[in-house]
């Protein structure tokens, strides 16, 4: 859906983003709602009655919404049926986080954090200082549920994203962790500590410590965690310094060396290619195109139902494509029993396995003991 740098300013723009944001269909029961060709049942929202007027927090959390699944950098664009599906489970996950209790985070901090990821650059890894966590109430030690509840701004959850696909796996509660400011250690020298908000663990001769992330220009010093590379440029890990993307019509051999959203075209940096032009990689394609690896083509994705064979050109509705070419996973309805790790089923949207049951994000709230 979007460029791995603006990636990396979104990551913190909302903890109930999206783990795949290409992956939703519509609801409900949705291996059989979807059908084989991944027609939308009646819980996408076709004869629905009218909803009322939504709140400060879902109207923030809908904007969020827009810019996580937004492919103007580039990726695959949703069926306007499984982006209203999406809308609405985000929704109920987004403003249950934001009604945690002991918590910093509230709709106008998140409304700010999506302004600011609306304006940033596609090729930008500056994260805004909107959508930085704020401290909650809860000392370390303490059960939480997200980041924003803890004074340290860690919530220690230990989450399992299988490689070969099956149920993201979610314990009940986390644990407010200790987290390093400036200058403190971090890493193993911690007990395998993090660092707050805007600062990362960094090698300090023989030591690892917190640092803040500076953003370097053209020809400087990088290392991808306290050294980052400013916008518009990229960290070449063989030189170890920040090296300038190409612009429009700037030499490239790949689209990898093109400031997003542009592609390497016929050996420049250009435009990306529309609908059927010839491509290579997805990042030649423009925004909401594919790049059909069997015809070599610049396709709209055609989004493959459970059960249904996927690719590249057809990902799955819901849930991870096994390999280049398999088979969609079922989907197991909220509340629904799973298995962790199970490649051959996965939960919906929002939802992660809990305690072996299918739950949606946030729907209950740790306490305090």
């Amino acid at each position: 859906m979007r460029s791995a740098a603006l990636a990396l300013v979104l990551a913190l723009a909302a903890a109930c983003a999206p783990r795949d944001p290409s992956h939703a269909a519509p609801g409900g029961s949705a291996a059989a709602d979807a059908g084989q060709d991944g027609s939308a049942g009646d819980d996408a929202g076709a004869g629905t009655p009218a909803s009322p007027a939504p709140t400060a927090a879902a109207s923030a959390c809908d904007r969020m919404f827009e810019v996580l699944t937004s492919f103007r950098c580039g990726g695959a664009a949703l069926r306007a049926d499984l982006r209203a599906w999406m809308r609405d489970r985000y929704r109920q996950s987004c403003v249950a986080r934001i009604s945690l209790p002991d918590s910093s985070a509230t709709a106008a901090r998140l409304d700010a954090c999506a302004a600011a990821a609306e304006a940033a650059a596609c090729d930008t890894t500056a994260v805004p200082a909107a959508c930085l966590n704020r401290p909650g109430a809860r000392p370390d030690g303490s059960p939480c549920d997200d980041d924003a509840q803890c004074a340290s701004t860690r919530c220690e959850r230990a989450f399992g994203t299988p490689a070969d696909g099956g149920p993201v796996v979610v314990p009940t509660c986390g644990r407010c962790a200790h987290a390093g400011r400036a200058g403190e250690p971090c890493g193993d020298a911690a007990g395998g500590g993090g660092c707050v908000d805007g600062t990362a663990c960094a090698a300090q001769g023989s030591a690892r410590v917190c640092r803040p992330v500076a953003y370097a220009q053209t020809g400087a010093a990088c290392d991808g965690s306290a050294r980052q590379c400013g916008e518009g440029l990229s960290c070449d890990e063989a030189r170890g310094s920040c090296v300038a993307l190409g612009r429009r019509g700037d030499a490239c051999i790949g689209s990898g060396e093109c400031a997003l959203p542009l592609a390497c075209v016929g050996g420049r940096c250009a435009s990306p290619l529309a609908s059927g032009a010839s491509c290579t990689e997805g990042r030649d394609c423009a925004g909401g195109l594919v790049c059909d690896p069997a015809r070599q083509r610049c396709v709209e994705p055609s989004w493959a139902a459970p059960g249904a064979p996927c690719s590249a050109a057809s990902p799955c509705a819901v849930g991870a494509c096994p390999g280049a070419q398999g088979v969609c996973p079922r989907v197991l309805d909220d509340g629904a029993p799973c298995t962790a790790f199970e490649p051959g089923e996965t939960c919906a949207p929002y939802a992660a396995c809990t305690d072996g049951q299918c739950t949606l994000e946030y729907a209950s709230a740790c306490t305090l003991e």
